[in-house]
């Protein structure tokens, strides 16, 4: 985040918080493949409200899979989706395989 926006200078004057924001492309880009798994971990990540990404996350995988997975990427098993960063995200990925929903 580069800075806040005052929301007076928009009309009309609206009810959320604005800010400028700056972002860098990744020097590899994802192939295909990667991109399709990645947004079906993504997807599936968000699919229920308030859910801890491991647990969920347990009820399409092997859970001692899981875990190693999570300890070699140094996540925490209570984190939430919204707390994991874009490269953990693809990291997580790259880790469950290319083909990681078939439903």
């Amino acid at each position: 985040m580069i800075k806040k926006i005052a929301p007076t200078i928009f009309w009309p004057i609206p009810r959320v918080q604005s800010a400028l924001i700056s972002m860098q492309r990744k020097s590899r880009l994802l192939t295909a493949a990667e991109f399709k798994a990645l947004s079906s971990l993504v997807k599936f990540s968000f699919s229920q409200r308030r859910k801890k990404l491991f647990p969920l996350l347990c009820t399409k995988w092997d859970r001692q899979a899981l875990l190693q997975i999570f300890i070699t990427l140094t996540l925490n098993i209570d984190s939430r989706p919204e707390r994991i960063s874009v490269d953990q995200y693809i990291a997580l990925s790259n880790l469950l395989g290319p083909n990681l929903f078939r439903f």
